[in-house]
């Protein structure tokens, strides 16, 4: 993938994605995650507001987003960003991203966590992309 229009599409297809993220003295935390993306607009995540990676991704203001092919030509995108907005997760918004992972009749329960928790929406508007084909 040479474009950023090539490596923009890719990240926007159906990944399960992996958020890197800044924490002092340890190791980065890495995390696989759900996700919704728009080639040429943010990158949209849904996690419970007092997780680990929500509370490391307000403090470091951006993290690192990794999505791969694990079916030959493998390839792989990486996004950089900053956070660019955070929100209370709606029902509409969870609705989205449960829908790209799961069947429709599947989606009503991630729709009722939300309801049940404090989860919330994190914007990253990717800055940088790195992408590769094998």
């Amino acid at each position: 993938m040479k474009s950023l229009e090539e490596k923009q599409q890719f990240l926007s297809e159906l990944h399960v994605g992996v958020l890197a993220v800044g924490r002092g003295d340890r190791a980065p935390f890495a995390t696989p995650i759900w996700y919704d993306y728009t080639p040429a607009g943010t990158l949209r995540i849904w996690t419970a507001r007092n997780s680990a990676k929500a509370k490391l991704i307000a403090a470091a203001g951006t993290f690192s987003f990794v999505v791969q092919d694990e079916q030959p030509p493998y390839k792989f995108v990486r996004a950089e960003g900053s956070v660019v907005g955070t929100t209370d997760a709606t029902n509409a918004v969870t609705r989205e991203i449960a829908r790209r992972y799961v069947s429709e009749e599947e989606v009503p329960q991630y729709v009722e966590i939300n309801e049940q928790d404090d989860y919330i929406i994190i914007e990253m508007l990717p800055e940088r992309f790195i992408g590769i084909e094998g």
